[in-house]
């Protein structure tokens, strides 16, 4: 890395040239043994870092204002300019002027190329000082979470031991209400014995359940936001004057239309109680055979509500073993979502207080408890740091892309890792690695799959910005 936790490519010549990570295959010799472009044909000719002796066949164009590069000499004198100070075009105007205006005249190529360098480099310089202030920003913002890291390692060291315990008397408490259902289920009656397809069904409500959770948090901000703006409306109402107008005098009901033939339209004595009849205490006459007809039916009375109105009758008519049953998956599952959701929580704080987030990387100790969420087109993505990754697409729902492994410390930057997840038509297993680049808060930048079921998504985070290394000054 370079200043400011800029990353930069050391050229393999053994001059000790570095040049920035974004100039490797920029179809530009920057390194003089060309070991920058290995990938484009910027550098034919030089063969690596053997070839520094060949070193006659670049041409440097200083470029200040701009960036500095190296093009090959067959390019100077060509009449065209290649470097932005038009340095290589320097020797063709001169000696282009000793020739005399009418040579000079005839030939637009020996023509001197303008200095454009402050030009081209001002959108770099715009670069840079963004990312001088992103890095600025990152790094104020990594030293607070890695005091609250600090603050709170004890403390998550001690609840990891504590849980440590007691997933074990959870789990076993798990295996022992697994083996009470099943045994419940051998006692069921053969027609009340559950189905493979109600087995089947099961065990997709249970995933359905996990992606509900998963998907949670998610709820919970749209409705604080919901919430927020909601207030913020009706504040906003509150704040408009009001304008009260007093009626005066009563306003006369609307004439009554006549009907087809001219006559009046009766008004029934049911009608008029209706209106106001009862202020005056007075019973309302019975509504005419006519009006019967247009007053709605009670709502009716559903059987299956009758049957469970007033303490669950179906249930209280349950066979001995179906009750037993129903009672023991019931207690078989809460005790599954226990060890689910311990298992969890220990991942995270082992995952926290892991000895490879030494220095500033111990602000990644803030991912504690977080989900990330991102679409790209058709598809939605969730990362939940040390618990699991999934994607949505218009036809599945809560695919798995894998569950938290652990980190990865042979990088410069940790990566965190997700495998394990659902299988591809190949039979290949999702897997998701999760890299972190500088910025003063965690921000989804992108998402790709560089091969099939292998998923690379990149994030801004504090915890990149490389404060170790002096900040660059300004230009």
């Amino acid at each position: 890395s370079g200043e400011g936790g800029a990353a930069t490519f050391r050229c393999l010549g053994g001059d000790g040239r570095t040049v920035p990570a974004h100039a490797v295959n920029d179809d530009y010799c920057d390194c003089l043994d060309g070991s920058d472009e290995p990938g484009t044909g910027a550098c034919a000719g030089l063969e690596g870092p053997e070839a520094l002796g060949e070193a006659e066949l670049l041409f440097y164009c200083e470029n200040r204002g701009s960036r500095s590069r190296y093009i090959y000499r067959s390019r100077v004198g060509d009449g065209i300019c290649d470097c932005c100070d038009g340095s290589d075009e320097a020797e063709l105007a001169s000696a282009a002027a000793g020739l005399g205006a009418a040579v000079a005249a005839s030939s637009s190529s020996v023509a001197a190329c303008p200095d454009v360098c402050e030009e081209e480099g001002r959108g770099a310089r715009e670069v840079e000082r963004a990312r001088l202030e992103t890095w600025k920003q990152g790094a104020a913002r990594q030293r607070e979470l890695v005091d609250a890291s600090v603050a709170s390692f004890d403390l998550w060291q001690s609840e990891a031991e504590t849980l440590r315990e007691a997933l074990q008397g959870l789990e076993a408490d798990r295996d022992e209400k697994k083996n009470v259902a099943e045994d419940a289920r051998v006692k069921l009656p053969k027609e009340e014995a559950p189905s493979g397809e109600l087995l089947g069904l099961r065990g997709k409500v249970k995933k359905a359940e996990e992606v509900v959770a998963s998907k949670q948090k998610e709820l919970d901000a749209l409705r604080a936001s919901l919430a927020k703006l909601e207030a913020e409306e009706a504040a906003e109402r509150q704040a408009k004057p009001v304008v009260i107008v007093e009626a005066t005098e009563e306003l006369p009901p609307p004439p009554a239309v006549p009907e087809e033939g001219g006559e009046m339209p009766k008004v029934s004595e049911y009608a008029k109680w209706m209106e106001g009849g009862a202020d005056s205490g007075l019973a309302p006459a019975p509504p005419t055979p006519a009006e019967a007809k247009l007053q709605p039916p009670p709502p009716p009375v559903v059987a299956a509500e009758a049957e469970f109105a007033g303490g669950g009758l179906a249930r209280a008519e349950e066979a001995p073993e179906v009750r037993a049953n129903r009672e023991a998956e019931e207690r078989w599952a809460e005790a599954r979502q226990l060890a689910q959701e311990a298992k969890h929580r220990l991942r995270g704080l082992e995952a926290v207080t892991h000895g490879g987030l030494a220095g500033e990387f111990r602000a990644l100790a803030s991912l504690l408890d977080t989900c990330v969420l991102h679409a790209v087109d058709q598809f939605s993505y969730s990362i939940c740091f040390f618990r699991n990754a999934t994607q949505d697409t218009d036809s599945e729902k809560g695919v798995s892309l894998g569950r938290w492994m652990g980190w990865d410390l042979a990088q410069a930057s940790p990566r965190a890792l997700f495998a394990r997840g659902a299988a591809c038509g190949n039979g290949v297993r999702r897997k998701l690695s999760v890299s972190f680049e500088c910025g003063h808060e965690l921000r989804f930048l992108s998402m790709s799959e560089p091969l099939s079921c292998v998923y690379k998504a990149e994030m801004a985070h504090p915890a990149a910005c490389n404060t170790s290394a002096v900040a660059p000054g300004p230009e």
